[in-house]
């Protein structure tokens, strides 16, 4: 089942690409959603690889970059997932959910004075989910 799904998506995201005027950002959006694909079915180092075609295509897009952060999370690549939320906070610095995913980032590192400072940020834009690490973690 999910080999012919797979097939049937491919064959729409061709189609798609071949019948967009603005084919590049059809590519970049096929990657990011392979990649979120790949994502949901646990190949982490699959949905990397598309994540960064996608970011190659249009490095302007903050999720590409949130998505393989949390990609690299998965595989403990904590480092390298700041640095792609570091980036995605670069071209979207009101990206509430990438403070948060930087901040259990930061905490994986020990770093548990960035970690609070991102769970804060993160929570004057909205999040709630934030709130059982501020009063677990942060004093």
């Amino acid at each position: 089942m999910a080999s012919k799904f797979k097939k049937e998506f491919k064959k729409q995201i061709r189609l798609a690409i071949a019948a967009s005027v603005g084919f590049i950002i059809a590519y970049s959006w096929r990657d990011f959603i392979v990649g979120s694909v790949k994502s949901l079915v646990g190949d982490s180092k699959g949905a990397i690889i598309d994540f960064t075609l996608a970011i190659e295509i249009d490095p302007k897009r903050p999720e590409s970059y949130t998505n393989r952060g949390l990609e690299k999370m998965e595989i403990r690549d904590y480092t390298g997932a700041i640095k792609d939320f570091n980036r995605a906070l670069d071209i979207n610095p009101e990206y509430a959910l990438t403070y948060t995913n930087r901040g259990y980032a930061k905490f994986q590192l020990n770093d548990i004075n960035g970690a609070c400072a991102d769970w804060y940020k993160a929570r004057e834009f909205g999040r709630k989910e934030v709130i059982e690490m501020i009063n677990k973690h942060c004093k």
